[in-house]
């Protein structure tokens, strides 16, 4: 999937602002009044844009928690995310520890 440049620049200067980690909602809620229409995601498109970026090595999983199972028995994540080069902070995990 490419992801568009705006959206791309749209999501790294959003996390950039902010300084902690943001949910895939946080950041949607965050970034689409400031795109195009036709860039805006809803919480859901931008997890799977997120993890894209993830991919990419544009952003790191900062924390990661475990909330539940789904009904097909699978365990329930919820992510929040920050840039690759601002993970200095001890109190940040990573997916690494």
């Amino acid at each position: 999937m490419k992801i568009p440049n705006k959206l791309r620049e749209a999501i790294k200067t959003r996390l950039i602002q902010d300084g902690r980690p943001m949910s895939s909602s946080q950041i949607s809620e965050a970034v689409n009044p400031t795109v195009a229409n036709s860039h805006r995601k809803t919480p859901r498109e931008m997890a799977f844009v997120l993890k894209q970026m993830k991919r990419d090595g544009d952003i790191l999983v900062a924390k990661e928690t475990r909330n539940g199972l789904t009904p097909h028995g699978n365990e329930r994540v919820r992510v929040e995310y920050v840039l690759n080069h601002e993970v200095a902070d001890p109190d940040i995990i990573m997916e690494d520890d």
